[in-house]
């Protein structure tokens, strides 16, 4: 399928000598030929390439060009924008019983294409507006059996089982593993076919509450690995934009490709109990994408004494917190909530701990004694110890790191 596309824009590329784009109904990428950077506007160049666009040009970009094309009845050629980059193109809709599934740009600021010209792919815009629509029929079904599969309900998560089982389009084999990812970004300015070439073309997968959740099936070996390590690599891997928020492990938000966050359920043996390994892992992406670490992959088997706090409910936890400590996490600054968790958790470790921040130990131990003293709280005594590092614990738990989208409802 995805060969018919490519062929399609290969060949309006090689007829008129400009680039073209297929995009779906929802402005997904499909397929695009090559865009040589004299023939293609630099905002598409970006946008194609490496997915570099920021959020305000790239809402700018679809109200001048796509919501234009889906105003028209047929053929319409759209204006250049100086102020955006963008050249003069000319867009083809591709209908199904009368309903346009999918559109063809064609960047045209040389009017080397008329309408009339594009009568002679009739026949092609016809076959790939088919293969659309029966793409997004079938992947619509097995989106909505994956969902199926986390529901409370147990008779629905038989069903959907079964659905995905029989689906021609879906090879899903249990052993399996539920993995929940979140970008630095709405997952609609994300294109579709980002997440099938980062988890493969064999993994089902739906968007759910703002976030993709795969099901991975883990008897491919090393396959688990290899997402962890992908997802691993989306950061940028420097500091030269957001004041060294790259150092880190977290990226800058809305700048080049998606900085991704994810969690990984355990593996389950039955597509039915998926739904506990889905909840694992929105847990662990949950841990992977706050303040407590830098990690960017939380797998819920190596949380350890995290797993314990990632199961209450949010404010109840909140409600429980020491009301010192509480005091402390609202107003001491992100570095000294992890110093003071280091420190306790090290068994007061002072020496290593100034190592590991390039602080001297006597500067170490002022923090200290300034926090123990501002708060009424004794490091030596074991109950205000326990106390702290639950309560710091759930502070960080509660706050995204850089770099991370807010959560969509």
């Amino acid at each position: 399928m995805d060969h018919l596309f490519q062929e399609l824009v290969d060949d309006l590329f090689h007829t008129f000598g400009t680039p073209a784009t297929l995009l779906d109904a929802r402005d997904r990428v499909l397929a695009f030929s090559d865009q040589p950077p004299e023939l293609a506007d630099p905002v598409r160049r970006r946008v194609l390439l490496v997915h570099d666009v920021d959020t305000d040009v790239s809402r700018a970009v679809v109200r001048h060009v796509n919501d234009a094309a889906r105003r028209a009845d047929g053929i319409v050629r759209i204006p250049a924008a100086a102020e955006l980059g963008l050249y003069e193109r000319i867009v083809a809709p591709l209908q199904v019983r009368g309903t346009a599934v999918a559109y063809v740009y064609l960047v045209d600021p040389g009017r080397r294409v008329a309408a009339a010209d594009l009568a002679a792919f009739a026949a092609s815009f016809a076959a790939v507006a088919t293969q659309v629509e029966l793409h997004r029929l079938a992947r619509d079904r097995v989106r909505a059996a994956v969902g199926g599969l986390l529901s409370a309900d147990e008779e629905e998560r038989h069903v959907a089982a079964d659905a995905l089982e029989q689906s021609s389009t879906a090879s899903l084999q249990p052993p399996v593993r539920a993995v929940v990812i979140g970008a630095d970004r709405p997952l609609r300015d994300v294109p579709a076919g980002y997440w099938n070439r980062l988890l493969g073309h064999d993994v089902v997968w739906t968007e759910l509450a703002g976030r993709v959740v795969a099901l991975l099936g883990d008897g491919v070996p090393g396959r688990s690995a290899a997402l962890a390590a992908a997802v691993t690599a989306t950061g940028p891997a420097s500091t030269s934009a957001a004041g060294g928020a790259a150092a880190s492990g977290r990226g800058v938000p809305g700048l080049g490709r998606p900085v991704l966050v994810a969690g990984m359920g355990d593996v389950v043996a039955d597509l039915i109990e998926v739904a506990r390994s889905h909840r694992q892992a929105v847990r662990a992406w949950r841990w992977a994408r706050s303040e407590a670490t830098t990690e960017r992959v939380g797998v819920w088997a190596d949380l350890g004494a995290w797993r314990a706090l990632l199961t209450l409910d949010p404010r109840d936890a909140r409600d429980s917190v020491d009301p010192r400590v509480r005091r402390l996490t609202e107003r001491e600054s992100t570095t000294d909530l992890a110093l003071l968790r280091r420190f306790l958790e090290r068994d007061g470790d002072v020496a290593a701990l100034a190592q590991d921040h390039h602080l001297h130990r006597a500067t170490v131990d002022s923090r200290l004694r300034r926090l123990q003293d501002r708060y009424d709280l004794r490091w030596d005594d074991s109950d205000d110890r326990l106390a702290t590092v639950l309560g710091v614990r759930l502070a960080q738990l509660e706050r995204a790191g850089a770099g991370t989208a807010p959560v969509e409802s």
